[in-house]
């Protein structure tokens, strides 16, 4: 049996604070009668955030929407969170759908989508500062274009299912790659770019990086997994997340998480989650070098403790993980209704704030719990968390291998081995620091299996003490 030994994730008791972290300062919602569903949001350069998704309403916060038809719908927030105005682009194309938006370093955006009135060509569109066209292009490819970056030579790279697009700042095309699948481009420090792939049964590519010109430096294969969203962080290694499948269920999937360097070799992979699906969509370093994640979670169980959601919807999870890859905290946000449309390859969006809290959109149809309303099918959900609760469960690194546990998952039975000194107690909370269960009849053991079979499915504490020292964990039962 496989031992993980947690060495770098062992915490000091005296310093660890039981709470979920994240925590809900403000939330609205945007649209009208109809279908609302954000797709993308970015911050801009005068601190404020535009966000773009789709409409077909014609009426609520939505103007000069011509076609009771979804077509593309920004809106533009000061650095207030105050909606600045708001633009239907329904005038452009009656059956555009926009997928992504990135502010361009003229002041402008631009944006990719998908026009089905050219059977699902790839649509390109370069805005100004007030969203006013400048120009547009449909590119010869099918399959509409998904994910677009400014690239450092104030050209674009763009994503569109099977091709990985160059264009020159004018939109016209500089090269392309041909890789089936992939789902998001984005340029690094070096010049090259990070291609993310969507996963199928098949132990294929997942990850290429690629140089400045489209040639494959090289790949990553991982089965079963797809790959969503992509950073490179401050110390210059990549951080990736999507989702990978589980053995439980054919719609069983989690979130997965996996940093490399910049070569290509992998330091950590994670997986978090639930029995039910659960698909990681964006990923932000925050300032103390940890990262947050955003997905959505149909999960009761495993990682997530307060799901919000009737059986079989979605909640926007959020989880927060440190440079290891180890979950601090996490919490679900929504409404019983659910949020996110299906899965996580719909779009949501994530921006750090001035304040080192985080702004989210995601599209909803609830009206209760911490959505505040509903306007009709489904609505731009807009809100802020704070990670103040997530900061206070600080943690200590023991720089030791004096502790180890195994398996973890696990389903029954846990074991404790100690190395050099004498377990004397065993304790069990859950995440609001009840006590669980307890075991003191140890006699002096260095070594232990701790029947957990009566407690139920779900994240706990163990505190591990020895005639030296005090060590807590952070345990699963699956």
């Amino acid at each position: 049996m496989k031992r993980i030994l947690l060495s770098l994730s062992v915490l000091l008791f005296s310093n660890f604070c039981f709470s979920q972290g994240f925590e809900l300062e403000w939330s609205k919602v945007y649209g009208g009668s109809n279908y609302d569903f954000p797709e993308d949001m970015k911050k801009t350069a005068d601190g404020g955030y535009i966000i773009l998704g789709n409409s077909g309403s014609y009426d609520g916060d939505v103007s000069n929407n011509p076609f009771d038809s979804p077509s593309i719908w920004l809106i533009k927030l000061d650095a207030d969170y105050h909606l600045e105005w708001e633009k239907s682009l329904g005038y452009f194309s009656e059956h555009a759908f926009g997928k992504s938006i990135d502010p361009t370093s003229d002041g402008g955006y631009i944006i990719s989508a998908h026009n089905f009135d050219l059977e699902n060509a790839s649509l390109v569109l370069k805005l100004d500062q007030d969203a006013n066209l400048i120009w547009s292009k449909d590119l010869p490819y099918f399959g509409g274009a998904d994910n677009i970056q400014q690239t450092s030579d104030n050209g674009y790279i763009l994503t569109n299912t099977v091709h990985i697009i160059k264009l020159d700042e004018n939109g016209e095309i500089e090269w392309s790659k041909h890789i089936n699948n992939n789902a998001l481009v984005k340029q690094v420090s070096d010049g090259g770019y990070l291609v993310g792939m969507l996963g199928y049964e098949s132990d294929n590519a997942v990850i290429y990086k690629l140089s400045l010109s489209g040639e494959i430096h090289w790949q990553i294969n991982e089965i079963d997994t797809g790959i969503l969203d992509c950073i490179e962080t401050s110390d210059g290694n990549y951080l990736f997340t999507g989702y990978k499948d589980q053995d439980e269920g054919p719609n069983a999937t989690d979130y997965f998480a996996m940093e490399t360097t910049p070569d290509g070799e992998i330091v950590w992979k994670r997986m978090y989650g639930g029995s039910w699906a659960d698909m990681a969509k964006e990923i932000i370093e925050m300032p103390d070098g940890g990262y947050v994640i955003s997905g959505v979670s149909q999960s009761f169980d495993g990682d997530i403790s307060q799901p919000h959601g009737n059986e079989g919807e979605f909640d926007n999870w959020l989880v927060k993980i440190d440079s290891n890859g180890n979950l601090l905290c996490e919490k679900s946000f929504g409404g019983s209704l659910t949020e996110g449309l299906y899965n996580a390859l719909y779009g949501q969006g994530i921006a750090k704030t001035p304040d080192d809290g985080i702004l989210l959109t995601i599209g909803s149809e609830s009206s209760d719990f911490d959505v505040p309303e509903n306007r009709g099918n489904y609505d731009y959900w807009v809100y802020k968390v704070n990670l103040n609760g997530c900061e206070n469960m600080a943690t200590t690194e023991v720089n030791t291998q004096s502790v180890a546990i195994y398996p973890n998952p696990f389903s029954d039975h846990i074991k404790v081995e100690s190395k050099g000194n004498f377990i004397k107690k065993l304790q069990v909370l859950d995440l609001s620091g009840k006590l669980i269960k307890e075991e003191k009849n140890i006699s002096a053991k260095n070594n232990f299996e701790f029947n957990l079979s009566d407690i139920k499915q779900g994240i706990y504490i163990l505190k591990v003490e020895t005639n030296n020292e005090l060590q807590t964990f952070k345990i699963v039962k699956k």
